[in-house]
């Protein structure tokens, strides 16, 4: 056991370990020490000061808990008045000052060292009052003091005289503050226990003023412990019991003192007034959630309606105390509204949409922008529009060709020019908007052969226009325009959809299309017969006879018909080259497909690609910086493996090409690099299958001879190497490509440059935790080690794909189509692994340890050929009901007047004027409520509109097709390897064709334009002579692809000779001052004698033509010299 004044412990590096230590004011490095007997007290909630709490006995348990071995209970903001929707943190503890303050301003105890914010404790200091005010320091004199008086004389000491302290056992006093006497509290002075006392008086809380007075009023009155501070329904049953008993207690107390033995008179009258008024309180409960309602609502109508339901449980004088500033005509209004409707009965009228946008107006509009020049429907795809009721109507893919802001524009004009009145700018925007559909949109990167197909869309529409100039009747070009509107929309959209490796129509069966009839090991025979016919793709065929059937039947001159004929084989051939191209393209692609299919964690997939350039990138570049940059090569490696089933995992290796081309070298390099890499990091895989696009630097004999010849010491086994069409097959690397310039062009704008070399390239891949996924490495391939091969593979041009065998190669046109040719290359020294793999790793892949998180990859599903149109039609949509006489919405001469009622709440619409007379003398408006808005009339007769067309699409798609329907058979089997890759022949030009190109190409060099390939195609058709006689025949006509390859070739040649031919510069040399005086004197004499010859062969030719006058002037002899002229930067 512990006498406090014994308890003298350091509590210095306590106090400075919870953030509470008292600092010296106006020194703030400077700390007072706080006692460890001041320090339990004050946690004990004693803070007073004197011999009688300095004398109390505390035992050890109870020492440390309070003392040096106390702990905080929470980290949030313990002050009693801390905002609890505060977001500050508490940074510092509860100093002895603070505890003491708070103890006398609200009688609330704050143990010493508890968490409080940065707010609270500048709110404290703010909130405290002067006299309230704690020295500490004087507290420490005061407390020195008394423990002198303890330590020294023993006269000074008196007993104590409470009952329940005893010497043998810890004080309960220390423990249990709220049932002890509050001591006195020293706050410094002579005089200080006096002040102290009657200050105390003052600040007695309520309960200690109700135990004081009990106390007088009844001696066998027990204290009250606590207030009830909590609801009374969540306290326990003792706990109510025992504030039951207390109040019953001290009511008898007072009402036998107030009325001597009627106490039970004068609570059976405070009962009967305490009951009414838990009545009104438990009415005013019920109806506090319709007042509060009441105050909420701003609309004057509203609040009538909600009054109405308590307007007559209560006095108006109760309803004005209930609802302060409620006016009586409103109280009045609200029991009117109740005795007449019925209470909170709904009184608003219902939403009627003002039809401001007739339906005539709407449909004139809607059948405009759904013109074919303006907007065209896909055969394949869907878009779902919803209407305001969350409706949702299924129409047809539309694609506008124009923005919005041309449409309308183009549509104001066309109603000004037949004088139609049309909505405003802003409500044609709104019905566009309504009315979705997508945007055309520029393409950038297509294949030849696709543009190809494009521009002979173009062409042929062009052919249908002169045709229509030369006699054939308009309904007639309207329909073959439509049709080739429709090619164009079938091939881009929806043909890839419809081709099948077993379905029974010659145009979608990939295994027909693509089998050799001529060579059995390219070709492969189907299961199913080939009876069925697509409408759709006899239809390009079909549209094609149509038009040669119109150019041999109108009689055309024959200049004009010979180019005619031209154009249209080449129209024919590059849509029919762009339809094999769109089917092969969808063939190839089925051999990833397979492939991710069947994996098995020792296989992996890889797609290669070399991206495009990266151009030097600065942070902050000037206009000359950015002009004359020099990219720099990498290669896109893209790995497929699986770990589990049916989860691929995608790691992305890049190899940046410091020095170098993208040839085949480089590609072979990369390849046993990477090969080396994947064993390095993956052991078990052992074997792989390459794919990538047809480029040259991919599909060409030496890199194929190269990997027959060395797989055998290959970390990895090649197995198959499959190309895919021109710009397909690669996705994977164009993301990859995609996600990394961004990466850069994001760390460049941190303010980094990638200018130097490809160290930064790498540098800015790999900073923050680089890409995930994906690997750099920097190399460098010295294209003089280049070795010459005389390996060949002969129609290698032909052949997509390969399989890897011990002995020779397995090659075929089509993946997995014939059983294909084997073909044994010889063995060259030029392609060993020690002539080819020199390539020198500046900066190396990441080790085993060091591997990047990897990528997810999702297997492709095969859309069959089965998914195409929906044909189901939607539902017409409610019409309005019927007005006197109704506009026909089909009418196709739109000026026809039609009218419309002036009230925009009446929906009627009139033909006649008299009909529209009679019904505004009779005044008979149809008020009624419209469901439908004006928006959702422009969005259904939009979706009928697009029905419309798509069925009318069919029905042409239908007649055209009719007449393939009669193919017999053996034509059938006589498609068989349509699609295949056709050789291409050579052709010389002639002489007269060079000569012009040449004199083209020189004329732009000095010009610096380029030429314009599909002009100079059409001007070579066209050009005469100075007879009027055509420059070039039939057999001289090139097309654009042709003149593109010449001109490409002359221009390099060209650019080599004037290399090789460079003449060196001449260097300049410094001269003297006397040396730069001579040569000024040397020019200025070279001057005069130049004017001097020139002024006299000028004066010649005058007389020369006077010669053959009458009058013969002699010779004049004139000399003209001219002032010296200085040279720049001579004095």
């Amino acid at each position: 056991m512990y006498i406090f004044f014994e308890c003298q412990r350091s509590t210095e590096r306590h106090l400075i370990g919870l953030k509470s230590s008292e600092t010296i004011p106006g020194k703030p490095f400077e700390k007072l020490e706080c006692p460890e007997s001041l320090l339990i007290l004050f946690r004990s909630g004693i803070f007073t000061l004197d011999k009688l709490s300095l004398n109390l006995n505390i035992c050890e348990s109870h020492r440390a808990e309070l003392g040096l071995n106390w702990r905080r209970g929470k980290v949030q903001c313990t002050y009693p008045d801390h905002n609890d929707g505060s977001k500050a943190k508490a940074d510092r503890g509860a100093n002895p000052t603070v505890c003491k303050e708070l103890w006398l301003k609200t009688r609330q105890i704050l143990p010493i060292g508890s968490e409080i914010c940065k707010q609270c404790s500048t709110k404290h200091k703010k909130t405290v009052s002067s006299h309230l005010e704690v020295n500490f320091k004087d507290e420490l004199v005061h407390l020195q003091k008394i423990l002198q008086i303890l330590n020294g004389d023993d006269g000074q000491f008196y007993e104590l005289n409470r009952e329940d302290l005893g010497k043998d056992s810890c004080s309960d006093d220390v423990m249990d503050t709220e049932s002890s006497e509050p001591f006195s509290c020293y706050t410094g002075g002579t005089s200080q226990e006096t002040c102290s006392q009657d200050w105390l008086e003052a600040q007695r809380t309520p309960r200690e003023k109700l135990n004081k007075a009990m106390e007088i009023l009844s001696s066998t009155f027990q204290p009250l412990q606590s207030q009830l501070q909590k609801p009374w329904n969540s306290i326990s049953n003792s706990m109510r019991s025992y504030y039951s008993k207390k109040t019953f207690e001290c009511v008898e107390i007072v009402l036998s003192i107030i009325a001597p033995n009627q106490e039970c008179f004068l609570l059976e009258s405070m009962y009967k007034k305490f009951s009414k008024t838990q009545e009104m309180c438990e009415i005013d409960q019920t109806t506090k959630t319709i007042i509060n309602a009441y105050n909420n609502v701003t609309d004057s109508r509203t609040q009538t309606q909600i009054l109405s339901l308590i307007v007559n449980s209560f006095t108006k004088a109760e309803l004005q105390k209930l609802i302060p500033g409620i006016s009586l005509f409103k109280i009045d209004s609200a029991r009117k509204h109740a005795l007449v409707t019925g209470p909170g009965h709904i009184i608003n009228k219902p939403k009627v949409y003002r039809m401001k946008l007739t339906k005539p107006k709407l449909t004139h509009f809607i059948e405009f922008i759904m013109n074919p020049l303006y907007s065209s429907v896909v055969g394949f795809g869907q878009t779902v529009l919803k209407l305001s009721s969350n409706e949702k109507i299924p129409i047809p893919k539309v694609i506008r060709n124009l923005i919005h802001a041309r449409i309308i524009s183009i549509y104001q004009s066309f109603c000004k020019e037949y004088d139609f009145e049309t909505f405003s700018r802003a409500s044609l925007y709104r019905i566009l908007k309504v009315c979705h559909a997508s945007k055309q949109r520029a393409l950038q990167g297509l294949d030849n052969i696709t543009a190809a197909g494009m521009n002979s869309i173009d062409m042929l529409s062009k052919l249908v226009q002169k045709l229509e100039t030369f006699g054939m009747s308009q309904p007639e070009s309207k329909s073959l325009t439509d049709i080739i509107q429709l090619i164009n929309q079938f091939l881009k959209y929806e043909y890839k959809s419809h081709l099948n490796r077993l379905d029974g129509c010659t145009d979608h069966c990939t295994t027909m299309a693509l089998s050799d009839p001529t060579e059995p090991k390219f070709s492969a025979s189907c299961n199913h017969n080939h009876e069925r016919q697509c409408e759709k793709c006899a239809m390009v065929e079909s549209c094609l006879d149509m038009i040669n059937e119109k150019i041999n039947q109108i009689e055309i001159p024959t200049t004009i018909l010979e180019e005619m004929k031209f154009e249209m084989e080449m129209a024919e051939k590059h849509l029919m080259e762009w339809k094999k191209h769109l089917l092969r393209t969808v063939h190839q692609e089925s051999a990833r497909r397979n492939i991710l299919k069947s994996l098995t964690t020792k296989q992996a997939l890889v797609i290669m690609d070399w991206a495009m350039k990266f151009l030097p990138f600065q942070y902050r570049e000037t206009q000359s910086e950015f002009f004359g940059k020099k990219g720099f090569s990498w290669h896109i490696s893209c790995v497929i493996t699986t770990s589990k089933e049916n989860e691929l995992d995608l790691q992305c290796y890049i190899h940046i090409l410091e020095n170098g081309t993208q040839g085949w070298f480089s590609v072979a390099n990369i390849l046993v690099n990477l090969l080396d890499q994947l064993k390095t990091v993956n052991p078990e895989i052992d074997e792989l299958f390459l794919k990538s696009d047809n480029a040259a630097c991919y599909h060409c004999t030496n890199l194929l001879s190269f990997i027959q010849q060395n797989n055998a010491i290959f970390p990895i086994l090649i197995k198959e190497y499959n190309f895919s069409e021109a710009q397909s097959g690669k996705d994977l690397c164009d993301s990859k490509t995609g996600t990394s310039r961004l990466h850069i062009y994001k760390y460049a704008n941190e303010g980094h440059n990638v200018v130097s070399s490809s160290a930064d390239m790498k540098i800015a891949l790999d900073s923050h935790c680089g890409i995930r996924g994906t690997q750099v490495s920097i190399i460098s391939v010295n294209q003089d080690d280049e070795p010459h091969a005389k390996v060949k593979i002969p129609g290698i041009s032909m052949l997509n794909n390969f399989t890897f065998g011990g002995e020779a190669i397995t090659a075929r046109k089509a993946y997995e189509v014939g059983e294909g040719l084997m073909i044994k290359t010889s063995t060259d020294p030029h392609l060993s692994m020690e002539c080819v793999y020199k390539m020198k790793v500046v900066q190396p892949f990441p080790g085993p340890n060091e591997q990047p998180a990897k990528g997810t990859v999702t297997i492709p599903i095969t859309r069959n050929d089965t998914d195409g149109i929906d044909n189901t039609c939607n539902n017409e949509e409610q019409r309005p009901i019927e007005p006197v006489a109704d506009v026909n919405s089909n009418e196709s001469e739109y000026n026809m007047p039609y009218f419309c009622c002036p009230d925009d709440s009446c929906d009627k619409v009139f033909a006649k004027s008299c009909n529209l007379e009679m019904h505004l003398t009779i005044g008979n408006h149809n008020y009624r409520t419209n469901p439908v808005s004006c928006l959702d009339t422009a969005v259904q007769i939009y979706a009928g509109q697009c029905e419309s067309v798509l069925s009318y699409n069919e029905t042409l798609v239908h007649c055209t097709s009719e007449d393939q329907h009669n193919i017999n058979m053996g034509e059938i089997n006589e498609k068989g390897g349509w699609a295949l890759k056709g050789k291409r022949l050579t052709a010389r030009f002639s002489e007269n064709v060079k000569k012009y190109l040449q004199n083209i190409c020189i004329s732009c060099e000095k010009t610096g334009t380029r030429p314009n390939y599909y002009q100079l195609s059409e001007e070579l058709r066209k050009v005469t002579d100075e007879n009027g006689q055509k420059m070039f025949v039939k057999k001289e006509w090139l097309t654009p692809s042709q003149i593109r390859g010449y001109v490409a070739q002359f221009i390099s040649k060209s650019r080599a000779n004037i290399t090789a031919s460079k003449v060196p510069r001449v260097e300049l040399c410094e001269v003297s001052v006397d040396e730069d005086e001579k040569l000024s004197a040397i020019v200025n004499m070279l001057d005069v004698n130049e004017l001097n010859s020139d002024v006299s062969s000028i004066v010649t030719d005058v007389f020369s033509s006077y010669q053959q006058n009458v009058f013969r002037v002699p010779e004049p002899q004139v000399k003209y010299t001219p002032p010296p002229r200085q040279c720049p930067g001579s004095q």
